[in-house]
């Protein structure tokens, strides 16, 4: 059996119990249905037509998402990052069991924890309490979505700035192209907005 305390999986552990205290046995259950997945850097995770029915915690590591945007100005569109401690999903292959439109990929090595969504329903059927943090977690992703989907009223540099104070790691770990795709303007744009010159 996998050591219940394996440095891995305390990460996950340590993020849970902050929703509500988790028995041992529970944390046993997820290790014996998790597994740990090494993602070397610039890997795809899930890519457009796939269907991805895991979910996975974040132990270490950096992750992109976009989709494909054929225009002049733009091929590819950023639509959110993902680093240690985040629970990532794609949620049309999660909930859905549909085929991805967008892009995962890790921009640098990363490490997760990987939990199918089938053992994850077992858990809350053997587990009652884990449907509550499931539910809670849940929440917390739609809350999330909405609070990036309000940035699209913000001008440049007003999103820069929001992600300076609420999100500073995407700053330091992106690449300024995909910062730039994500709102919306050039990377020579960026980059004045970054350097205080607008």
């Amino acid at each position: 059996m996998k050591n219940l305390y394996n440095a891995e999986y305390n990460g996950l552990f340590t993020r849970i119990d902050l929703i509500q205290p988790h028995p041992e046995a529970l944390k046993r259950d997820i290790i014996k249905k998790g597994s740990i997945e090494k993602i070397p850097k610039n890997k795809f995770i899930v890519s457009p037509g796939d269907t991805n029915r895991y979910c996975y915690f974040i132990i270490e590591g950096f992750v992109r998402l976009y989709r494909d945007h054929e225009t002049k100005k733009q091929k590819e569109v950023t639509t959110w990052f993902l680093h240690t401690g985040d629970f990532m999903i794609q949620q049309d292959g999660f909930y859905f069991g549909e085929k991805s439109p967008e892009y995962l990929q890790a921009t640098e090595d990363t490490v997760c924890i990987k939990l199918h969504y089938d053992d994850l329903r077992s858990l809350c059927k053997k587990h009652p309490m884990f449907t509550d943090t499931y539910i809670y977690l849940t929440q917390l992703y739609y809350y999330q979505l909405t609070q990036r989907d309000a940035l699209k009223a913000y001008t440049a540099k007003e999103k820069y700035q929001h992600l300076l104070k609420n999100h500073p790691y995407i700053v330091q770990k992106a690449q300024s192209s995909h910062i730039a795709s994500y709102f919306g303007i050039s990377e020579t744009y960026y980059s004045k907005i970054k350097n205080g010159r607008l």
